[in-house]
């Protein structure tokens, strides 16, 4: 985008019809990916590693997290919340290219402070209500991907403190929070992973 800011090339424009697209659709692609890899894969074949237990009910209440389907019951609540995520999404986006796209502002992002400014974030009230959606249902899904496995709980951790530092930190430029945070979170997995392996893994 930096090579093309005033969308002469037509990669500027490709990049901002992308980036809503990229943003949104990334807790879906979480829940997809894991969903086809525990399931339909050698991968969820195998035994998970460290789990605890909080007695039977707790055990059922995480059982609806679970991404796994379970013998007999392929529904819980966390499938149903991606389909309602899934669902406003197309919703949400079909009257953004509809109603915004169109218009020049919306297809060339600005420079401002010397960092990009991108448009289709508004920092509106439904905006602000839709970006709460994405955190529960990204977080959901990252416990989803073991509810009773402590390395769960420390993905979702690692993702949520890496978005607050970098929100606080970052505060005036919030389109730049996920390039931050995607760079930034698989490092420091792989590191925990690689440190904690006996604590978290085994």
């Amino acid at each position: 985008m930096w090579k093309d800011l005033d969308g002469k090339k037509g990669i500027h424009r490709i990049a901002s019809f992308a980036g809503p697209l990229l943003n949104y659709l990334q807790p879906v692609v979480l829940f997809f990916t894991a969903f086809y890899l525990l399931n339909f894969s050698r991968l969820g074949q195998k035994v998970e590693g460290k789990k605890f237990s909080l007695g039977k009910i707790g055990n059922k209440l995480l059982s609806q997290i679970d991404i796994r389907m379970k013998p007999g019951k392929p529904i819980n609540f966390n499938k149903v919340l991606n389909l309602v995520y899934i669902i406003c999404i197309i919703l949400i986006l079909t009257q953004y290219y509809k109603d915004k796209w169109p218009q020049e502002k919306y297809q060339i992002a600005k420079v401002k402070e010397g960092h990009l400014k991108w448009n289709w974030y508004d920092r509106s009230k439904s905006h602000l209500v839709f970006s709460i959606l994405y955190l529960i249902v990204a977080g959901l899904n990252f416990i989803g991907l073991g509810p009773r496995t402590p390395f769960s709980y420390v993905i979702f951790l690692v993702y949520y403190v890496a978005l607050l530092i970098i929100r606080f930190t970052k505060s005036t430029h919030v389109g730049e929070i996920w390039c931050y945070a995607a760079n930034s979170f698989p490092l420091i997995l792989l590191l925990l992973q690689t440190v904690f392996a006996k604590q978290l893994v085994n």
